[in-house]
């Protein structure tokens, strides 16, 4: 499950609450990558470990990126 985000340089880091951390290239998404600071901080969890900014409508699946 996702702990928190925090984003360094070009990297989107997923930290899991059980203490993993996972980076992501922002790259990959275009629209964190152009994002504003705040837009970025406005990130919410639904359902069991996905990832949506309702503002960016950007909505990304854990499940996807550690498969």
């Amino acid at each position: 499950m996702v702990g928190t985000i925090r984003f360094e340089g070009n990297k989107m880091i997923i930290a899991f609450l059980d203490g993993n951390e996972l980076p992501v290239p922002l790259a990959w998404y275009p629209k964190l990558y152009y994002a504003t600071p705040l837009q970025l901080s406005q990130w919410h969890v639904v359902g069991t470990g996905n990832i949506r900014w309702p503002e960016l409508d950007e909505y990304i699946s854990v499940a996807d990126l550690i498969s």
